[in-house]
């Protein structure tokens, strides 16, 4: 994401822009570097997040301890205000090897939920699982392409690769199941 002048938007000031209400524990354990990412999912808005780390064990036992309101306090991410109708009680669980914590909001819908995790130096946190996977499948075609002499004749390829830009949106497309990423810059007004 950029400003008016073109400018790249550092995680901080986008996070107080969009009423991102984190702890300063955890700001202060991210950089200023972050992907936005948009997934339509069967005809339904999904968004993702993905901000490089200074300290993973830091930024890990701090959305630990901001699971019982991180739906509340990532709202901006879900686009419209989440139902909860239950505890927020999180639940492990993996991806392609990546450790994940994960809120199903059954009150919205079925897809609807807060995951997080971290991968390659990036904590990731989706409003959905399908999307989570979709952005971690992202980051790790980008690492395969990155580093060609790690992929192996079976890998992930999701198609262009994720920059390390802040200055980027990508779109995930995942209708019918078909994956069809596309970066696309975003402007601020």
């Amino acid at each position: 994401m950029t400003d008016s002048n073109n400018t790249p938007i550092a995680f901080p000031i986008f996070s107080v822009a969009s009423n991102l209400n984190l702890s300063s524990e955890l700001l202060a354990n991210l950089e200023e570097s972050f992907s936005f990412f948009i997934h339509n999912e069967q005809g339904k808005t999904r968004t993702g997040i993905a901000i490089e780390l200074k300290n993973k064990d830091n930024v890990l036992a701090e959305m630990l301890k901001q699971e019982p309101t991180l739906t509340e306090n990532l709202s901006f991410l879900f686009l419209s205000k989440p139902v909860i109708n239950e505890k927020i009680v999180f639940k492990s669980g993996e991806y392609n090897g990546v450790k994940v914590r994960f809120f199903n909001l059954a009150a919205n819908d079925d897809s609807t939920s807060i995951d997080y995790g971290v991968y390659d130096n990036k904590l990731i946190i989706a409003t959905s699982k399908n999307t989570m996977w979709s952005i971690i499948d992202k980051i790790v075609a980008q690492k395969i392409q990155v580093q060609p002499s790690l992929q192996e004749p079976n890998s992930l390829n999701t198609g262009t690769p994720l920059e390390n830009s802040p200055a980027q949106a990508t779109i995930i497309n995942t209708e019918n199941g078909a994956s069809q990423p596309q970066v696309a810059p975003l402007m601020a007004n």
